[in-house]
């Protein structure tokens, strides 16, 4: 049975009445009360209790949200309640729980190695028996290809030591760069572009370590090999040699329209012996097949100049007008094409694009280069010559190439840059840079929320919220729904989440204030 209680109220027996007559029809309607007998006499009252007619009888108000599993008889979460009882001790145990997961997740993602995807790999079902079979196929691969590797560094070690095989005598890699003008003369217009195209290149020919790693080639059976030139026009204008007259009376005999169709039936068979029964026979004379011998001694012979070891030549513009007569021979215009863009002819004597890159050898001289791995954990022998090779690069010029690469660094041209084993590098460091950048938008809402809410502890457990939400969501994403793929714009998600979580906060200290 409910306990009854009886209270006197304060106000005229009218008013008493008109509660009486209330609490009845309550009672009566929606039965949803329960009655009260009448309390005693309050003593600090001042009133008479005889005018109160010993009192009103009134019914006690049944709780309106029944307690459950989750809220109390008041409606109230008992989670909530559970949270302002202990809030110091749940905030750590929350604050230690989200460090910790983070911890694990730094351990397992990234020692996987690139922990972004590309979006060409499947997605992963762990129900699946097509990812489990996926899965493992891509285990055994890799043990597999990491096996091969030191064999072959083993194999190749053992080839040099037998004189069979020579240092840095197969490709590798190579380091790409690329040049766009931004004056209407073009990348070659000027001894200013010129100079800060080939900055590119003498960043790593002006290494000490250089001939460590390029890509050599060889003559005959010698032991000793030398660095291939650079594959680039800025050659031509850094020539060893610079023969002014030879190159004038070149260009005299082009500027004969006759001379370029001659040479053209011709070349073809005069350097590399094909098509001589194809040759016309206006041309096919011992007069035309002599001055088609002599002239290209006389071209090959300024091009087996083109080192990049001299010095810029006096006239660049002579220099660009023999590359655009060049380019209209058959057999030369492949030297010229990689330098200059498809515009680039006679009569327009201006490229606005150009592109060179530099080739990197293997195997190396293991005995001649310090190994640092970025890993203590992974020994220098098992580095395969490609990542021994990138690592140098990143180490040593990395940040000069950026350096280069900066829009502002030359006012006449623009530089970019490739090379396929620092794709992950540079990736990681542009991801480093922007997030370095958000830094700004970040002080800012933290600030922000320290202006509008008026507390340093709230501003720092909402920026501390958002920066452990990704790392917390990641780690259920990668290691309990087992979900692989992380793409590099997944990191843009802080901004949504600071944006969300800021928000929250304001909320949070006007309900707040409201409650008070």
């Amino acid at each position: 049975m409910k306990q009854q209680h009886t209270y006197y109220l304060k106000q005229t027996p009218h008013i008493g009445n008109f509660l009486h007559h209330l609490f009845n029809c309550v009672d009566t309607n929606s039965k949803s009360f329960s009655k009260l007998k009448t309390m005693p006499p309050n003593p600090d009252s001042k009133e008479n209790p005889e005018e109160v007619d010993a009192g009103v009888e009134v019914e006690e108000i049944e709780p309106i949200h029944p307690p459950s599993f989750f809220t109390d008889d008041k409606g109230n979460l008992k989670f909530v309640n559970l949270i302002v009882k202990f809030p110091i001790i749940i905030f750590c145990v929350i604050l230690f729980i989200t460090i910790g997961l983070s911890r694990v997740l730094t351990q397992t993602v990234f020692k996987r190695g690139n922990p972004f995807s590309d979006g060409t790999s499947p997605s992963y079902d762990i129900n699946d028996v097509r990812s489990v079979a996926v899965d493992s196929f891509n285990l055994v691969l890799k043990d597999v290809e990491d096996t091969r590797k030191k064999a072959a560094s083993r194999r190749r070690l053992e080839e040099v030591s037998n004189g069979n095989l020579r240092f840095q005598e197969e490709l590798k890699d190579i380091t790409y760069w690329a040049y766009e003008s931004e004056t209407p003369e073009g990348v070659f217009g000027s001894e200013e572009s010129i100079a800060a195209m080939h900055e590119s290149l003498t960043l790593f020919t002006s290494s000490d370590d250089y001939e460590k790693y390029c890509f050599k080639e060889y003559e005959g059976d010698s032991t000793e090999g030398k660095c291939r030139p650079t594959f680039s026009a800025l050659s031509m204008y850094y020539a060893s040699e610079w023969d002014e007259v030879l190159i004038q009376d070149i260009i005299d005999q082009l500027k004969v329209p006759e001379n370029i169709r001659r040479y053209n039936f011709l070349g073809v068979c005069i350097e590399f012996g094909l098509f001589c029964n194809f040759i016309p026979r206006r041309y096919d004379t011992d007069e035309d097949r002599a001055w088609a011998i002599a002239f290209n001694a006389n071209i090959t012979k300024v091009i087996s100049k083109w080192d990049g070891k001299g010095e810029l030549i006096n006239d660049i513009h002579k220099g660009t007008e023999f590359a655009a007569y060049l380019k209209e021979l058959n057999t030369k215009t492949g030297l010229i094409q990689f330098g200059y863009d498809e515009n680039f002819s006679v009569d327009n004597q201006k490229s606005m694009f150009s592109r060179s890159f530099l080739s990197w050898g293997e195997p190396l001289d293991r005995s001649q280069i310090t190994i640092t791995p970025d890993d203590p954990e992974i020994k220098p022998e098992d580095m395969d010559d490609g990542e021994v090779i990138s690592d140098w690069i990143s180490d040593s010029f990395l940040s000069d190439m950026d350096k280069l690469a900066d829009p502002e660094y030359s006012p006449d041209i623009n530089s970019y840059y490739f090379m396929p084993s620092l794709i992950l590098d540079v990736l990681l460091k542009i991801v480093i840079k922007d997030a370095t950048l958000a830094l700004f938008s970040f002080g800012f809402v933290f600030f922000y929320i320290r202006v509008m809410v008026g507390s340093w502890f709230l501003s720092f457990v909402g920026m501390a919220q958002i920066f452990l939400s990704i790392p917390v969501s990641w780690f259920i994403f990668d290691q309990i729904l087992q979900i692989r793929y992380f793409s590099f714009l997944n990191v843009l998600c802080l901004f949504i989440v600071a944006a969300i979580g800021a928000d929250g906060k304001f909320s949070y200290a006007s309900n707040y204030s409201f409650s008070m």
